[in-house]
């Protein structure tokens, strides 16, 4: 029996159980929670702490996997933003957080979510804020474009973040993790006695180390993959049908040729770069389907006859690519007027 959590536009969640032993597998509903009136946007679980981290609008709750009741909640943003991405660390302790239209990376603790931001980083100056800083810009940036917004994340091995902005731009980071003691009075403590001792911090910090200018339109997703045996980046972005919408890097930022750009020129098929002029003429005959073998044969040889006569060297490339129009198109009624013009034309020259 697996327990999968869905969360839907109203803000509610639902816990929906699966049955995969039997033949049918057959979703049931178990429970419904309403968290808020705002989307629910994203979900983390968390199954060795058995709570579910769910962002609704601006506030993200903790739901408990057992019961399916809250354990708590805390506001992300001052701004009443909706978190718009949430990530866990590949070791389930930290988890990524950024709120719509934000440049503001926050670093958050899975184990004290009550506790303040363990870092708050600002990816368009690449530089830490105070972890009170609030994830969204001061009340007069609020009508400013923000192109360096986050748009998305990639986590790869324990200290590699990849970060898509709106601007088209990929920024790599590495994250360094130091253990620190916490500050005390080295004069006033003393080991033999019942005081508490200085306790250990880790202090995290983001280093720029690369900056890809990928597109001119926001980076939507990136997703790590494998060709062969080396791992690559997939960045999206763009629209479907738009050039470049997906690229391939390495992960020294280098990007990957499209295996169909080292394809030589010589193995792509004339026809189909061919483009033939629409010509239409009063009086002119359309052939007819019971002809059209006849008259494409006749048609291409007086093409042929042509390139000969006009510049006395037959051009094999323009009566290949003809021929092979023809052949291809010959049903296309634009096509038949197209040869039955040039069959008109070489009898009235003759």
């Amino acid at each position: 029996m697996k327990c999968y959590t869905l969360g839907t536009a109203d803000g509610k969640l639902h816990v929906l159980k699966v049955d995969e032993s039997g033949f049918s597998i057959k979703p049931s509903l178990v429970d419904s929670l309403e968290l808020s009136k705002r989307p629910t946007t994203c979900i983390c679980c968390l199954p060795e702490q058995e709570v579910v981290w769910v962002a609704s609008g601006p506030a993200i709750y903790i739901i408990n996997a057992g019961t399916n009741e809250t354990d708590g909640f805390f506001l992300i943003s001052s701004k009443l933003e909706h978190v718009s991405l949430m990530k866990l660390t590949n070791d389930n302790k930290h988890v990524w957080i950024a709120t719509r239209g934000s440049h503001v990376l926050q670093l958050r603790s899975t184990i004290s979510f009550s506790s303040p931001a363990v870092l708050v980083y600002d990816v368009s100056k690449d530089c830490k804020l105070a972890s009170t800083y609030p994830m969204m810009p001061d009340e007069g940036d609020l009508g400013a474009p923000r192109p360096c917004r986050v748009t998305s994340m990639l986590l790869l091995n324990e200290d590699m973040v990849w970060v898509g902005t709106a601007n088209g731009k990929i920024k790599i980071y590495q994250l360094q993790k130091q253990e620190v003691l916490s500050p005390v009075d080295h004069e006033s403590y003393d080991p033999l006695s019942c005081d508490t001792p200085p306790s250990h911090e880790i202090e995290i910090t983001f280093n720029l180390q690369n900056t890809i200018n990928a597109a001119t339109k926001p980076i939507r997703c990136l997703i790590e993959s494998r060709k062969e045996e080396d791992s690559v980046v997939l960045s999206c972005s763009g629209s479907y049908g738009d050039p470049d919408t997906i690229l391939r890097w390495t992960m020294d930022a280098q990007k990957m040729q499209d295996e169909n750009e080292e394809q030589n020129d010589e193995d792509s098929v004339p026809s189909r770069s061919l483009s033939l002029p629409v010509l239409v003429e009063a009086g002119s005959k359309v052939i007819d389907e019971g002809e059209g073998s006849n008259s494409l044969g006749s048609s291409s040889r007086s093409c042929e006859a042509d390139a000969k006569s006009e510049t006395g060297v037959e051009d094999a490339t323009i009566v290949s690519s003809v021929k092979t129009a023809m052949r291809t198109y010959r049903n296309k009624p634009r096509i038949k007027r197209f040869m039955n013009m040039l069959s008109t034309s070489n009898t009235t020259n003759q």
